[in-house]
């Protein structure tokens, strides 16, 4: 009898990743089948080759910000989020960060702005 679906365990074991990086894989990939990151992906990839730079795209989930694509410029020395990685939302803790803060959901919050 064939099993239609797999447990998070058992696709760890099959495909010899932790599951903290197999959920975010799994994340990003239903948001990329269900949303418009076509749309979004050569936009950030124009960032990278103009400016030479990481330019990331994140969404605003409650008090978290989560990856859905970044473009990684090609510094031996960088910092590497993967899509699916969820980060807090919060001043300290990068630009898109307090961007989210400023002009997403949140920017009549007083308490959001920088």
């Amino acid at each position: 009898m064939n099993k239609p679906m797999l447990s998070l365990k058992e696709i760890c074991t099959r495909i010899e990743f932790n599951p903290s990086t197999t959920y975010r894989m799994f994340l990003s990939a239903i948001y990329k089948n269900t949303n418009h990151l076509t749309q979004i992906n050569p936009n950030v990839d124009g960032i990278l080759d103009t400016f030479d730079e990481t330019a990331s795209f994140f969404i605003e989930e409650d008090n978290h910000r989560i990856c859905l694509y970044r473009a990684h410029s090609f510094d031996k020395i960088r910092h590497n989020i993967d899509p699916g990685t969820r980060l807090e939302l919060n001043r300290a803790v990068g630009v898109s960060g307090r961007t989210i803060l400023a002009y997403g959901q949140r920017k009549n919050d007083p308490s959001g702005f920088f």
